[in-house]
């Protein structure tokens, strides 16, 4: 079974996941304006590439597609940060459906994952903000 269809099947395994850079991704390519198809020309990949990614069929893609990112998108660094972190946590997720690991025990993970971003809806808008994401009340990991 080749990477693609392993993914495929871990998703079908564990419908209840959310993969959430697509999401984030979609959300700051139209704030900025741009189509799929400029985005996808500005990365060098197929438009069925960022369609992919959107639509979670990619989940947590690298830091260096991360970062290639901010140039045409022009990101402010709380921006490029969330989108790092979004992006881990995806990662994170799709490494746990490989794991023995219950339906439950899957939604808390993500659960915690998600708490643990304190997202800042402001940070997800893309409209100018130039400030770093909320921060972490003290004590929080």
């Amino acid at each position: 079974m080749n990477a693609s269809k392993i993914k495929r099947h871990q998703r079908e395994a564990h419908p209840g996941l959310v993969f959430r850079f697509g999401a984030l991704l979609r959300s700051l390519r139209t704030a900025a304006g741009k189509t799929q198809t400029e985005l996808a020309a500005g990365l060098n990949v197929a438009t069925t590439r960022v369609n992919a990614v959107e639509r979670g069929r990619v989940q947590g893609p690298g830091p260096a597609f991360v970062e290639s990112l901010n140039g045409l998108l022009d990101l402010t660094s709380g921006q490029i940060s969330l989108l790092h972190s979004v992006a881990a946590r995806d990662r994170v997720l799709l490494a746990a459906t490989r794991s023995v690991l219950t339906e439950t025990q899957l939604a808390f993970l993500s659960a915690c994952l998600d708490a643990s971003l304190a997202l800042n809806p402001e940070d997800l808008a893309g409209r100018g903000n130039t400030q770093q994401p909320s921060p972490r009340p003290s004590g929080v990991m």
